[in-house]
């Protein structure tokens, strides 16, 4: 059996998606001129989701409605990633700001709250990357 081509969430600019892994869909296919790349330091790793699959994926694994965001994804107005901070998973979705990123949505497992402590210290990539916050997001 020969598995259908994974589709990927990013557009190229002024094009369709393109299928996972062909040229015109790199895995950190900007949605603007800006490029958003996984990122690892001090325990917390930040992977960036591209397809439907690992969308989907995150949404079981986390248990939550992740994948509302499919057209805020395909539209270019989010980009979700996926963090590990220790042992805890989070869900982070962003939006485009003013020029920039902000902080759209972030949750733990089944929606759980995000705590000070992962905020700190998922600090240092938000920096990195230039993503603003607000403390209620």
């Amino acid at each position: 059996m020969v598995a259908a081509p994974e589709v990927a969430l990013v557009r190229p600019v002024g094009g369709a998606a393109a299928p996972a892994g062909s040229p015109a869909a790199p895995r950190s296919a900007p949605l603007s001129r800006h490029v958003i790349e996984d990122w690892a330091a001090n325990g917390v790793e930040v992977r960036r989701i591209v397809t439907l699959h690992e969308l989907r994926a995150e949404g079981l694994r986390m248990r939550s409605c992740v994948t509302d965001y499919r057209e805020k994804i395909q539209r270019g107005e989010a980009v979700v990633f996926h963090a590990q901070v220790g042992s805890r998973g989070l869900t982070i979705a962003i939006s485009p700001c003013m020029g920039g990123w902000r902080v759209s949505e972030w949750k733990g497992f089944a929606n759980r709250p995000v705590t000070e402590t992962e905020v700190a210290l998922l600090g240092p990539w938000m920096r990195a990357r230039e993503i603003l916050h607000h403390p209620r997001a």
